[in-house]
């Protein structure tokens, strides 16, 4: 037991538990319970013994907390949505309406630049600028990397390649192919190029091949041939087709045409030179 008037602790080094034990050995035992203060050790617990009514307990008081109404439930603070950040790639070019390069591509990548398609097949990431320089670091890129894929592409976009410096390489690329040049395969021998459609150039074209083939003009009336012009081109009527007193009138025009040129070219100025109507005629003082 004790001794009277002192606490009594549990051990060395444990938690403090404060016992009270009254001075007055006299004391009434059924007498009131001890009015002192009663404090907490640092960092231990009140015994719940000691929870008596009248009596003051300092312990650490408890965060304060906002009053609240019962039965209203705090109001939730706004969600934040965040702002989406427009790329300063995105914000200094816009893509150009007007670019048709089939062989680009600017989608998920940078816009201010032009990415190659055949790279990206390969998981690669090759890019060029909007430049004229540009354009020819462009076309050797395709020269030199992707020559076979270049070629066949354009192949089959009837695009025709005209860089210079790449036409040894294709012409070498269609030969190892076992193939003629297709650059120019759909264009006959001597020609460069084909003119453009008009009905014009249509009737001249027509009296070119009747006269070089030595043809009669009324082939042009012909059922088969009418039916190949209109097969080879779908807007072209019947009426549209000319009939052979129109390919004879544009003879006899290219044949004065011609005529007045030569005489420019001529320049003759010599009285055995007669011209009977049209056509130019020499005299037999020429023959003498």
């Amino acid at each position: 037991m004790a001794p009277p008037g002192r606490p009594r602790r549990k051990g060395h080094g444990a938690d403090a538990e404060p016992t009270v034990v009254p001075n007055d050995t006299g004391a009434d035992p059924e007498a009131p319970g001890p009015t002192e203060t009663i404090t907490i050790h640092p960092g231990g617990t009140l015994n719940p013994r000691f929870f008596i009514p009248g009596l003051e307990h300092h312990s650490p008081a408890p965060a304060s907390q906002p009053p609240t109404s019962h039965g209203t439930p705090p109001t939730p603070p706004p969600p934040v949505t965040p702002v989406p950040q427009q790329s300063a790639h995105q914000h200094r070019h816009q893509p150009d309406p007007d670019d048709d390069n089939p062989f680009t591509s600017t989608p998920e990548l940078r816009e201010d630049r032009v990415h190659c398609i055949f790279c990206c097949a390969q998981k690669k990431s090759t890019s060029f600028g909007h430049s004229i320089t540009s354009t020819s670091n462009w076309q050797h890129h395709l020269l030199m990397k992707h020559l076979g894929l270049w070629v066949e592409a354009c192949d089959r976009l009837k695009v025709k390649i005209t860089a210079d410096k790449a036409e040894g390489s294709v012409t070498a690329y269609w030969e190892s192919k076992g193939q003629d040049s297709k650059q120019n395969s759909s264009l006959p021998s001597g020609f460069d190029k084909v003119p453009g459609f008009s009905l014009e150039a249509f009737i001249d074209a027509l009296v070119a091949f009747i006269v070089s083939n030595d043809q009669s003009f009324n082939v042009v009336e012909s059922p088969e041939l009418c039916c190949i012009f209109l097969m080879l081109r779908e807007e072209l009527t019947d009426d549209d087709i000319p009939c052979r007193t129109q390919i004879w009138k544009r003879v006899m025009e290219i044949w004065e045409d011609h005529l007045k040129q030569l005489s420019k070219e001529m320049q003759v100025k010599s009285p055995s030179h007669v011209t009977c109507g049209q056509m130019p005629t020499l005299c037999p003082s020429w023959l003498s």
